[in-house]
């Protein structure tokens, strides 16, 4: 299941005529304590419909790597600073609007996850097990944990 009814961009989606575009976006899983951050998205944007959880990250700009994207997105919307360590998978899903987002996961470290602040494209925060994760991520991000054995990973660290 696919969250977002829309994709990154707003007005400029393409036209379901056209190609269609396709996105690179890198997630990062920042553990506390052996459970993972989570948080939940608001319907800042009014394009994405809000009100779901996720892991934190989001899309690249031109000539960023996938690093530095993540790095920059965690700090704007969490106030962390991490450092990507590993990449655990690869995953695509395809959006509403004709796109199709393809997504790179990371393990990260932080140094002080003590002050955890959101910016308004979050409304809350919870560093889950996986229960919790299993419960309120959505089917998308569930199944390419599962694909992926990232739960194990998760585990172990």
């Amino acid at each position: 299941m696919c969250h977002a009814p829309f994709c990154f961009g707003g007005e400029n989606m393409a036209d379901e005529n056209e190609t269609g575009r396709i996105y690179v976006a890198a997630k990062g899983i920042v553990m506390n304590d052996g459970k993972p951050l989570i948080l939940r998205r608001s319907d800042w944007k009014k394009q994405d419909g809000g009100d779901w959880w996720e892991f934190r990250g989001g899309t690249m700009i031109y000539g960023e790597t996938p690093e530095q994207t993540l790095v920059r997105e965690m700090k704007e919307e969490t106030g962390l600073c991490v450092t990507p360590v590993k990449l655990l998978y690869a995953w695509t899903v395809k959006r509403p609007g004709n796109c199709q987002v393809v997504i790179l996961t990371y393990f990260c470290n932080c140094m002080d996850m003590s002050q955890v602040r959101l910016s308004e494209e979050h409304t809350g925060f919870l560093w889950a097990d996986s229960a919790q994760m299993r419960q309120m991520l959505g089917d998308d991000i569930i199944e390419a944990l599962d694909a992926n054995n990232v739960w194990n990973i998760l585990e172990t660290e």
